[in-house]
């Protein structure tokens, strides 16, 4: 059985990923990494492996990043939270790449899929913002990484669980095979579908497509 590793598992959207991984049944583990520790009792609480770190040296704990071959990126905060624009690139940007690289270098010849949730205006087309250009820069990032498949989740707002629209974009190494509809858009295969989804929905629709 797989193995997964989270990162901002401790917000809500990390809460409810932590859920659907553990609930699904698929992974043999799933770690966390945070700066806390959540109180999980659900199904197969016994595959939580939960391990409070500092980002700001994630190098440190690079050990915890090898042999898994999946990793959830839910990090999140807001310019409240982060104080200045400093603080928030490095705690949306920085600490997610920086992980990102770990994840990637400590499972070196290995299929990796990498899981993103972001937001639905991270692309080259959205209005110009601090928060949506720092959305996108780690989405660019990250497809620079050549994960073997790269999902991408962007639900419109990250406020609340309303039914908000979203795009799922799987990117796909350019030596592996997709059955579904596929636009030519860079070096990788990129698919994208629409629907009206939670943020929950979103994870369970991945979680689904790992599970085919």
């Amino acid at each position: 059985m797989p193995s997964a590793i989270i990162i901002g598992s401790t917000g809500a959207n990390g809460i409810n990923a932590i859920n659907e991984l553990l609930r699904c049944g698929l992974f043999d583990k799933v770690t966390s990494l945070a700066r806390n520790t959540i109180d999980y009792k659900g199904p197969n609480n016994n595959r939580l492996v939960q391990k409070i770190v500092n980002f700001e040296d994630i190098k440190n704990y690079r050990d915890e990043f090898k042999g898994h071959t999946f990793m959830f990126s839910c990090f999140g905060t807001t310019r409240q939270t982060a104080e200045n624009s400093e603080l928030f690139h490095k705690y949306e940007y920085d600490y997610v790449l920086n992980s990102a690289k770990l994840f990637k270098e400590e499972n070196k010849n290995k299929k990796l899929h990498y899981v993103l949730l972001s937001t639905s205006y991270s692309n080259s087309k959205s209005p110009v913002s601090y928060f949506m250009e720092t959305k996108k820069d780690i989405e660019e990032g990250l497809k620079k990484m050549e994960f073997s498949k790269l999902s991408i989740l962007r639900p419109g707002l990250l406020l609340n669980h309303d039914i908000i629209k979203y795009i799922i974009e799987d990117n796909h190494h350019k030596d592996e095979k997709n059955e579904t509809n596929i636009t030519k858009e860079t070096k990788t295969d990129t698919t994208k579908v629409k629907s009206d989804l939670t943020e929950l929905e979103l994870i369970q629709k991945v979680i689904k497509e790992i599970n085919k």
